[in-house]
């Protein structure tokens, strides 16, 4: 049988594990922007209120339908998506499937969201090799991240000197982008101070079990290889990329330009739109071997299970649970 490479790409651009068995309300499909992101919680439907509808009743009648929820990082949503995700409305007219993006305060917090696609498995798949297609243009044929990750998924960190930072990153987030695309994790340095004091810095790692303990295992292999550069040199590539917002700041974002150009504001998200400003709320932990990995210029915590919940009804919860 002959390969197909766009398949195969796409393969490699998600990690797709069974969803629980989902089941989508009107009810939750009209909350949207107006809604407080302490419960999970739709922030955008691309398709029309009758659709809405209609899926109720099909599912109800037991009709066959797929469902798939992914986690997806808000950055490849405001680079691809554009202005009030206007290629997602486009996806959504094509494959004809029903999909939502949704948001809690854990994803806000790491600047993730949730993709929802409901329909039929033709379309299904459809909406999601759009998605696929679309995301992995702006990357090279060769090397690219995992796009699409579980709903359910690891967190974990590491605690690096700040004047390692920029060895991490590499030109243009070169090493960055070659350690995702190995390993299959999520990597991401955060801007804030870390625990430790202002000469450190935190690497957040996000994906399965596995695959973080090989991005882990790649960053502590980069830093040991490279001399040193200075504190200024680092920090200095470190802030031009912290842009990523949260699905908050995307919305806000739009509206606050609405706002400035007419009387009625809209609701869509760009990049360029509003100053964001990353904030430093994610928890940095020492693990057990803190004093070890000291001496070596790495401090570690155990990896968090980061999940999303598994019954979507008026209000669902993402929970955070430690990972012994």
């Amino acid at each position: 049988m002959n390969r197909n490479p766009r398949r195969d790409k796409f393969a490699k651009a998600k990690i797709e594990e069974p969803n629980l068995n989902l089941r989508l309300s009107t009810e939750l499909f009209l909350k949207r922007d107006d809604h407080p992101l302490n419960d999970l919680c739709y922030m955008k439907v691309f398709d029309n209120t009758r659709k809405a509808h209609q899926v109720t009743e099909t599912d109800a009648s037991e009709a066959k339908l797929d469902r798939k929820v992914y986690r997806i990082r808000n950055k490849e949503l405001v680079t691809v998506f554009g202005d009030d995700f206007e290629g997602m409305k486009e996806i959504q007219r094509v494959s004809k499937a029903t999909i939502g993006i949704l948001a809690d305060a854990e994803s806000n917090l790491l600047r993730h969201s949730f993709l929802d696609i409901l329909g039929t498995a033709e379309e299904v798949t459809t909406a999601e090799e759009l998605i696929l297609d679309e995301t992995l243009k702006t990357y090279s044929s060769l090397i690219f991240p995992v796009i699409l990750m579980p709903a359910i998924i690891y967190g974990d960190n590491i605690t690096i000197p700040v004047h390692k930072v920029n060895h991490v990153l590499g030109n243009y987030s070169s090493n960055l982008l070659r350690m995702e695309t190995e390993s299959g994790a999520w990597i991401k340095i955060e801007p804030g101070l870390s625990s430790l004091g202002s000469e450190w810095r935190v690497v957040n790692v996000f994906g399965p079990q596995e695959n973080i303990v090989k991005a882990k295992s790649l960053i502590e292999s980069v830093i040991c290889e490279h001399e040193e550069l200075s504190s200024d040199e680092a920090l200095n590539e470190m802030m031009h990329q912290f842009k990523e917002p949260s699905c908050g700041e995307l919305i806000d974002g739009k509206k606050l330009k609405g706002k400035q150009q007419a009387e009625e504001g809209g609701s869509g998200v760009s990049e360029k739109e509003g100053d964001v400003h990353e904030e430093d709320e994610v928890d940095e932990k020492e693990g057990d071997e803190s004093k070890e990995k000291r001496q070596k210029g790495v401090e570690v915590s155990g990896p968090t299970l980061i999940l999303a919940s598994g019954c979507y009804g008026s209000y669902l919860h993402c929970v955070s649970h430690a990972w012994k």
